[in-house]
């Protein structure tokens, strides 16, 4: 359960080196439709967001989300309600300067310890 308390993180990218956790952990990844997404961020009252590739920052800004300045590391902690973008169909060796909502597709990354 998704609780309006818990810190909303956006990321582009998950990796271990993300976690401090005991020996042993299960992540679930749900893919989550855009409407899911928006309700998501919009239902904490800070989304933390570590997305450094501006053509998804500007796209996710167009979309209603308010995005600061993206934090440094990305360090999970209990609870943290995470939510992935990443590219549909990634492109190597170039970079993406625009992107529709149909350009992403949204996960939500679940810790089940």
């Amino acid at each position: 359960m998704v609780s309006n308390q818990n810190r909303r993180v956006l990321v582009n990218a998950f990796s271990i080196s993300m976690m401090e956790f005991p020996e042993r952990a299960v992540i679930e990844f749900r893919r989550l439709t855009l409407e899911e997404t928006l309700r998501l961020l919009q239902e904490g009252n800070t989304v933390e967001h570590y997305i450094r590739h501006q053509a998804t920052v500007q796209l996710l800004q167009s979309l209603g989300i308010q995005l600061g300045t993206p934090g440094n590391v990305y360090i999970y902690r209990p609870g943290d309600v995470i939510i992935m973008a990443v590219l549909a169909a990634p492109q190597r060796g170039q970079e993406v300067t625009r992107l529709q909502p149909e350009d992403l597709v949204f996960y939500l990354v679940t810790v089940l310890q």
